[in-house]
């Protein structure tokens, strides 16, 4: 997860000089300030685009915990209404019916590509409008759709403006920065935005919402890990961010988890575990109280089979975050591979409070009860991990020789009947 570095450009005119042509001329007259007031007399800015008579698309943390929000632009303002939000991608539209200004012409779907000249316009510090030129300089895979990130060194208090191309089309909407001076610029495209357009009408309408989810921005790491099509881009990334920032620990974080991404894929390749080690251990070193690299830390040593340092990385993280479920499922995980079962099972519940989806730790709470002595309680469990996934044959042969034990014969031919659809070479085994 991205951290504290990641510098919100939250809270986004006469035009620069240096970028006088008429499109982004044009353009510019798109772009307005946004003022959400979160208390009397306390607001935060940023910036919006102007989309058609009645909208104003903008950064949902822009206008997060606001209960008044106004569009200005020129010494004028204008009330608006958040009508829909999206805040995993961190946007939201505001309302203006009638709002006399001119839209902002999207760009061609097939013309954004890395190396395209852009320019970010917004309001940092709300003391009119700015524009910082550069270049798409990757695209990321994010739920069937792409991140931009530019080099347009956005200022902070740009979030919410527009990111525009050379003839004054809007590519996207300038969302978040690494860190404030690094270059590495995030904008969301255009196309989300036109979506939540689309289908404002099944919308309820909403009044600043006091709780915005902002995934987005908080856990950007984790989110674009999710798409294999990333890890060029994230491995590219991590690499110039630490030798830029080599005493940020959220640099070094995410150069560990960038490192991990590969190891998935060339496990056969022993150097980046520990290159992948090294990362986190900077991270640690830099900030003792980093509890996801104290987790992904004990991942890698766990895998190396380093055990008792696997735990102790893990129990870490438990210091510095007693909630984190994650780590205790990992801890149990790590403790039933030598054989500590009691311990195991009590991390494992522990990080089921939490995680209750999580059917691989159902399971292996259920081992721990079996190898305990409790069968009555690994046959719930079973249960419970099935109730997830129910297609795992191998559970279901637990569970059978777990109902056997426990004299639930009913129970045992089910299991047994479901290996029979699912994996009938299974049953031999079970049988002898």
């Amino acid at each position: 997860m991205i951290r504290r570095t990641l510098a919100l450009l939250a809270l986004a005119g006469a035009l620069d000089a240096q970028t006088g042509s008429m499109p982004l001329e044009q353009a510019a007259r798109s772009v307005v300030l946004v003022q959400a007031e979160t208390a009397p007399g306390q607001y935060q800015q940023g910036s919006g685009v102007v989309l058609g008579q009645a909208f104003v698309a903008t950064n949902a943390h822009v206008v997060k915990n606001a209960y008044r929000i106004q569009v200005v632009k020129d010494g004028r303002s204008w009330q608006a209404q958040a009508l829909c939000l999206a805040a995993d991608r961190d946007l939201v539209l505001l309302s203006l019916p009638g709002l006399p200004l001119p839209a902002a012409l999207p760009i061609a779907p097939d013309a954004l590509r890395e190396g395209l000249p852009v320019h970010a316009m917004g309001y940092p510090g709300g003391q009119g409008i700015h524009t910082e030129s550069g270049r798409v300089t990757a695209l990321w895979a994010f739920r069937g759709d792409r991140l931009i990130q530019t080099d347009t060194h956005n200022r902070p208090g740009s979030s919410g403006g527009g990111l525009f191309t050379e003839d004054g089309r809007l590519a996207g909407i300038t969302t978040f920065a690494l860190s404030r001076n690094s270059g590495v610029d995030f904008a969301v495209p255009v196309d989300w935005v036109l979506a939540l357009i689309q289908n404002r009408s099944g919308a309820p309408s909403l009044a600043c919402p006091l709780v915005v989810v902002e995934r987005l921005l908080v856990d950007f790491g984790d989110l674009m890990q999710q798409d294999p099509g990333n890890e060029a881009n994230w491995s590219r990334l991590t690499q110039g961010w630490v030798r830029e920032s080599p005493g940020s620990p959220d640099a070094w974080f995410a150069r560990g988890t960038a490192v991990d991404q590969a190891v998935r894929s060339r496990p056969e390749e022993p150097a980046l575990r520990e290159s992948a080690l090294e990362a986190y251990r900077r991270t640690v070193a830099l900030d003792p109280g980093h509890a996801k690299a104290w987790n992904n830390l004990g991942a890698d040593l766990d895998a190396l089979n380093r055990f008792p340092e696997a735990h102790a990385a893990f129990r870490r993280a438990l210091e510095a975050d007693p909630g984190y479920g994650l780590a205790w499922l990992n801890l149990g995980a790590s403790l039933m591979n030598t054989q500590a079962f009691e311990e195991a099972a009590q991390a494992l519940q522990r990080g089921l409070q939490t995680l209750g989806d999580q059917a691989i730790a159902w399971a292996r709470l259920a081992h721990c009860e079996m190898k305990l002595g409790h069968p009555a309680q690994a046959l719930v469990h079973y249960r419970l991990a099935l109730r997830y996934e129910p297609f795992r044959a191998e559970w279901w042969g637990e569970l059978h020789r777990v109902a056997l034990r426990a004299g639930d014969q009913a129970l045992a031919r089910e299991a047994l009947a479901r290996i029979r659809t699912l994996a009938p070479e299974l049953e031999k085994d079970l049988q002898d």
